[in-house]
């Protein structure tokens, strides 16, 4: 079912694999010198949420990881430019020292939907679940429903039980 997921429902979804929950922070909190560790607390990972701050849309969730090589992958289901989320992203990873920041160019999200979240969440799940940035990458590509749609295969997935 496609429903925009909160919060609550979000950190449900990451206990199934890594018993903390999520880690929440929003775009707006990370400025050029915001320390990292503020943003990831030690966690491997963090979901942004996005205040679109227009219009009738509430918000947009998007994935953050990072690994022992101090690499970062923001995946965001509806490749907003960078710049979008937050203008100072790029200094922020600059500033702490990131040697390589992967940005998902390839739009899998259909706009007309709500599966965001979702999309975060299978982030946070397959890092915790061992797979690197590439293989997660590989794993989205070829994640398609029935319908031929990212957002079906997204929601077969993640759906609740």
């Amino acid at each position: 079912m496609d429903y925009a997921l909160s919060n609550v429902d979000i950190n449900k979804l990451v206990k199934e694999v890594d018993k903390k929950g999520a880690n929440i922070e929003n775009t707006d909190d990370i400025k050029k010198n915001t320390p990292i560790e503020k943003i990831f607390k030690n966690r491997g990972h963090t979901i942004l949420f996005h205040d679109w701050k227009e219009g009738d849309e509430i918000g947009h969730w998007v994935a953050m990881l990072r690994n022992p090589k101090n690499e970062v992958m923001l995946f965001d289901s509806l490749a907003t430019p960078i710049n979008e989320l937050n203008p100072d992203l790029k200094q922020f990873f600059k500033n702490n020292g990131i040697k390589e920041l992967i940005i998902n160019r390839k739009q899998y999200q259909n706009e007309d939907n709500s599966t965001c979240g979702r999309y975060a969440v299978l982030i946070v799940a397959l890092s915790k679940l061992g797979l690197d940035f590439r293989q997660i990458i590989d794993f989205m590509d070829k994640l398609k429903g029935n319908d031929g749609t990212f957002d079906e295969g997204v929601l077969n997935i993640t759906e609740a039980k």
